[in-house]
């Protein structure tokens, strides 16, 4: 059935949902057009798939539609300044890259903030830490480090519905029903940032990000692991300057 459908059918558009799947992903050969989020997206479908350039058009990201759509309220400015007349801590938010079953990196990933936090900890900086943890994710017991830290907090997602992410019991992904989400980005000041796709819907709201660049921090043996897996999925880096 699935042959004869393709072989009556006189076009197929193909569109690449997620910004980090070209360079680790297979794609059909047989679509009459292929729509990305950017011209890098366009080359690496080129060059890894051999897909035709005429054939790949850049539409921005249309998997963050429901931001435009649900109207972005109007963020705050100068995050030194706002600190400073609200006379409270720095608000830093940080959103896990690692999650489901990989215990090995998520527990790198908090050793990574740990170390982040006793070194902001010991230059004397107010600040106070949002954990975002990753939607998906079968231990949530691999957190609980953090809560020895004062000014951590952990994110906790309400009014949400888990289901399964790959049509098994295997992992599941929780999906906010509320426009928590969103509010979010205006209720801290600055997003620290090692390659979530977070990121890129958080960048719509203009408020600052730092991201760090995983081939820059691998010169530092500190944290390599975490950092090296980082590199080889090559999240955000190479949108990095």
């Amino acid at each position: 059935p699935l042959v004869v459908k393709a072989s009556i059918l006189t076009s197929m558009v193909s569109i690449v949902y997620s910004w980090d799947n070209p360079q680790y992903s297979t794609i059909n050969k047989f679509s009459k057009a292929y729509l990305v989020f950017n011209e890098i997206n366009k080359l690496e479908l080129n060059s890894l798939h051999n897909i035709d350039l005429d054939k790949i058009f850049i539409t921005g990201s249309l998997i963050h539609d429901y931001l435009i759509e649900h109207g972005l309220p109007k963020k705050k400015t100068n995050i030194d300044r706002d600190s400073k007349i609200a006379n409270r801590p720095l608000k830093i938010l940080y959103a896990a890259v690692f999650g489901s079953i990989d215990d090995i990196m998520i527990r790198e990933e908090i050793k990574f903030l740990i170390d982040l936090i006793n070194k902001l900890n010991d230059k004397g900086k107010d600040f106070e830490l949002i954990f975002r943890p990753y939607p998906s994710i079968k231990n949530p017991s691999l957190y609980e480090p953090l809560l020895n830290y004062k000014n951590v907090k952990i994110f906790k997602h309400k009014d949400f519905q888990t289901i399964p992410r790959l049509g098994n019991k295997s992992e599941t992904i929780s999906f906010n029903k509320d426009d928590s989400k969103i509010l979010q980005f205006y209720d801290v000041d600055v997003l620290l940032s090692t390659g979530s796709t977070y990121t890129l819907e958080f960048a719509f709201s203009d408020t600052p990000i730092i991201h760090m660049n995983a081939n820059t921090f691998l010169k530092n043996n500190k944290n390599s692991l975490f950092f090296n897996r980082l590199a080889i999925y090559g999240h955000l880096n190479h949108l990095s300057p």
